[in-house]
């Protein structure tokens, strides 16, 4: 009889640090992991389309080469697939605290993504995605109503703590990648 071999999970928890999460593919640069990976090296080790859940939490500010990034974990989430992705908010104490970041995101850093944005700035990369935008108020942020927070959030320093964003790939059919 052979031996049924088990399916990898459909989550990747890229960047996990020492945040392992039980039925995800933990992914590091450093162990413990599950998948040793370095993010500024490509192609990552995983097949197209081979995750429906992707979860970057609090790694893309530390990457020097985020728009690969983006490209790779686009090539790897499947069609329908969500992919996560959590920052500090650019004027956030945590945004500037860390000296490992290298990189900061305001609510629309990844617009140019967006196939819903209108009067694109430039062609940063071919891929692109529907992208929901989340901020996150800081303790003093919370005070104020939201409506005025997004306005206020850009000029004023520390009332957003961090942004996620939430992608869904959108993908060509035609596109040899696909």
């Amino acid at each position: 009889m052979k031996k049924k071999e088990s399916a990898m999970p459909r989550k990747l928890n890229i960047g996990c640090g020492f945040d392992l999460r039980a039925g995800f593919v933990n992914a590091d640069i450093r162990e413990p992991c599950d998948v040793k990976l370095d993010m500024s090296k490509k192609p990552y080790p995983f097949k197209d389309n081979s995750f429906d859940y992707i979860l970057m939490n609090n790694v893309l500010e530390h990457i020097e080469t985020p728009l690969m990034v983006i490209e790779e974990i686009h090539r790897i989430c499947s069609p329908a697939g969500t992919i996560e992705i959590i920052v500090p908010f650019y004027n956030s104490p945590n945004a500037y605290n860390d000296i490992t970041h290298v990189r900061f995101f305001h609510r629309d850093t990844l617009k140019d993504f967006d196939i819903n944005t209108k009067g694109k700035r430039y062609e940063a990369s071919p891929v692109k995605f529907r992208i929901k935008t989340v901020l996150h108020p800081s303790l003093f942020g919370r005070l104020i109503p939201k409506p005025l927070l997004n306005v206020c959030a850009v000029t004023i320093g520390n009332l957003v703590a961090a942004v996620t964003y939430k992608l869904t790939p959108v993908k060509d059919e035609n596109s040899p990648n696909e």
